[in-house]
C-alpha cells in the first residue's frame, strides 16, 4: 500500500513539475521583442545561406582543376642493365583524323617514320613534349594511337612519357577547359600531365603547364619547385641530371624562345646547374646550334614531327622559290640521349632517313657549371665565320615569268661554307640614292642531300629604277657575317 502511494505522489510531482515548465515556455517567447524575432530569424537564414554555400562550394570544387595542385604520375621503372638510358625525344606531332588533306597525310607519315627511327635505334623511353594531336577530338587521340600501336605492334614498347601541348587543349570546351582537356589526356594516354617519373634511378619531371608566364599568371612553380626539392633529397649523388619535360620554352634560352617562354620558372631553374630542360613548341629546326643552351642551367629545344617555323623577319619563308610551303613538311628531326654516369650524349637524328648529324652535344655528368660547353659567350669563340669559295663567285640577276607570281626577279649564286651551315643571307642593293638590305633564310633546315649547291632567292620588294650594286654575306647561326662577300652590279 505504502509502494503505490510513493508512485502515485512521484507521479503527480512531475506532472506538475512539467506543466510549469510548459507555463514558463510559452510567457517567455510572448515576452520576446520584435527586435529579437528579427534577430532569431536572421540567423536561422544566415544558417541556410552557409549550408546553401557549402554545397555551391563542393561543386564548383569537383569543376575546377588547380594547377598548383595537380594530380602527379609517381613511377618508379628499373630498365635494362638498371644504370644507363638510351632516350628518344621527339614533340609536336599535331595528328589528325582528315584522310583527304595533304598536310595531315604528311603529319601522320612523319610521324609513323619517327617512331620506325627511334624502334630501330632500340630506344627504352619515349619523351613527347605536348601537341600530340590537332585539335581535341577523340578521333584524332585514336588515330594518334593508332599510328603508335601499328609501330609498336606486338613488340615490348617502351616507356612513354608526354605531357600536354596548346593543341592538346580542349578550347571549344563547355565548362572548365582545363580540367576537361587534361581528363581527356588521362582518358586516352593512361597518365595526366604533371608528374615525377623516376628510371634507373634518373628523374623526369613532367611539368605540364600551358600558359606563357609573361602573358598570363601561372601557379604551376610550387609544383615544380617543391619535386626539384623532394628530387635533390632523395638522390646520392651531388648534382645527378634532373630531366624537366615541359612543352613550353624558356624565356630567352634555346633558338625560338626568343618573344614567348615561361619566366617564373626560370628564377627557379638557376638555382639548379643540374637541370636539364626539355621542351618543344617552337618548331624551329633542332639543326641549328642554338637548339641547346647553357647558363645555370640546360635547355633543349625539339623540332616538330610535322612541320617546322623560322624566325619572321626575312624576305622568304620556310618554301621554296616558287612559295611552296610543303617543304617546311620534309625534314622533322629529333633527339637519341645516351645517359650514363659519365655523360649524356644528344644526337640529333635525321628521322625519315634514320641518319645521325655529323654534330652531337655532350654534357658531363654529374653536371657542374664549370663543365658548360654550350653557353653564349663561349661556343662560337672557336668557330671560324662562314666564307665563299672564291672559284665559285658568279652572281645570276634576272627575271622570269611564272603563271603564279607573274613577273619576278630572281638571284641565284653557289651557296656559302661552313663548319655546320649557313643559316642565312644579307643582301645589299646600294646607289647613290639609296641603300636596301634585305635578308633570306637560307635552305639549312632540309636534309643534308636535299639542300640546293645554287640557292635561288626570289626579290619581293620593289626598287626604283636604275642600276645598283650589289653585294651578298652569309651568316651563321651565331649571326656571324661570311669572311667574304660576293658582288655584282644590277639593272631594276
Amino acid at each position: 500500500m505504502f509502494n503505490k502511494i510513493k508512485i502515485f505522489l512521484i507521479f503527480v510531482i512531475f506532472l506538475l513539475l512539467g506543466t510549469y515548465l510548459t507555463i514558463s515556455f510559452i510567457f517567455y517567447f510572448d515576452k520576446i521583442s520584435p527586435e529579437q524575432n528579427y534577430i532569431n530569424k536572421e540567423i536561422n537564414n544566415t544558417i541556410e545561406e552557409e549550408v546553401k554555400n557549402k554545397n555551391e562550394n563542393k561543386k564548383k570544387e569537383n569543376n575546377n582543376f588547380n594547377i598548383s595542385n595537380p594530380e602527379i604520375d609517381r613511377l618508379n621503372y628499373t630498365i635494362g642493365d638498371g644504370k644507363n638510358l638510351k632516350i628518344g625525344l621527339i614533340s609536336d606531332n599535331h595528328i589528325d583524323s582528315d584522310l583527304e588533306n595533304i598536310y595531315s597525310k604528311i603529319k601522320r607519315k612523319n610521324f609513323k617514320r619517327a617512331l620506325t627511327t627511334l624502334k630501330d635505334n632500340k630506344v627504352q623511353v619515349i619523351i613527347i613534349t605536348g601537341d600530340l594531336v590537332n585539335s581535341v577530338k577523340d578521333e584524332n587521340y585514336e588515330e594518334w594511337l593508332k599510328i603508335y600501336n601499328e609501330v609498336y605492334d606486338n613488340s615490348e614498347k617502351p616507356i612513354l612519357i608526354l605531357t600536354m601541348g596548346h593543341s592538346d587543349y580542349n578550347i571549344n570546351s563547355i565548362g572548365n577547359k582545363e580540367k576537361i582537356s587534361r581528363e581527356k589526356f588521362k582518358q586516352f594516354f593512361n597518365q595526366s600531365t604533371f608528374g615525377n617519373i623516376i628510371i634507373n634511378n634518373y628523374h623526369f619531371i613532367k611539368y605540364g603547364n600551358l600558359e606563357f608566364e609573361n602573358e598570363k599568371k601561372v601557379t604551376g612553380e610550387k609544383f615544380l619547385e617543391e619535386e626539384i626539392k623532394k628530387t635533390i633529397n632523395l638522390s646520392k649523388e651531388k648534382n645527378k641530371p634532373i630531366f624537366i619535360i615541359s612543352h613550353l620554352n624558356i624565356l630567352n634560352t634555346v633558338y625560338g624562345s626568343e618573344k614567348k617562354g615561361q619566366i617564373k620558372i626560370k628564377e627557379i631553374l638557376n638555382k639548379y646547374n643540374q637541370i636539364i630542360f626539355i621542351s618543344g613548341h617552337s618548331h624551329y629546326p633542332l639543326i641549328d646550334e642554338r637548339s641547346i643552351h647553357q647558363k645555370n642551367f640546360t635547355s633543349i629545344q625539339l623540332q616538330s614531327t610535322s612541320f617546322i617555323k623560322i624566325e619572321e623577319n626575312y624576305e622568304n619563308e620556310v618554301e621554296d622559290e616558287l612559295g611552296n610551303n610543303l617543304t617546311s613538311y620534309l625534314n622533322p628531326m629529333g633527339i637519341i640521349m645516351n645517359i650514363n654516369n659519365t655523360q649524356i650524349l644528344i644526337q640529333r637524328v635525321f628521322l625519315l632517313e634514320n641518319k645521325i648529324y655529323n654534330y652531337n652535344w655532350i654534357i658531363k655528368t654529374p653536371i657542374f657549371k664549370n663543365d658548360f660547353l654550350y653557353e653564349e659567350n663561349k661556343r662560337n669563340l672557336n668557330i671560324d665565320s662562314p666564307y665563299f669559295d672564291n672559284n665559285f663567285n658568279q652572281i645570276n640577276f634576272y627575271e622570269s615569268e611564272d603563271k603564279n607570281l607573274g613577273k619576278a626577279k630572281f638571284v641565284s649564286f653557289k651557296q656559302a661554307k661552313h663548319k655546320f651551315f649557313i643559316h642565312s643571307y644579307l643582301l645589299i642593293f646600294e646607289n647613290d640614292n639609296f641603300k636596301i638590305e634585305l635578308k633570306y633564310i637560307s635552305d639549312f633546315y632540309l636534309f643534308e642531300k636535299d639542300r640546293k649547291d645554287i640557292i635561288t632567292l626570289r626579290i619581293k620588294k620593289s626598287f626604283d629604277k636604275g642600276k645598283y650594286n650589289l653585294k651578298i654575306y652569309a651568316i651563321d647561326c651565331f649571326n656571324q657575317l661570311s669572311k667574304n662577300y660576293l658582288t655584282t652590279n644590277v639593272d631594276f
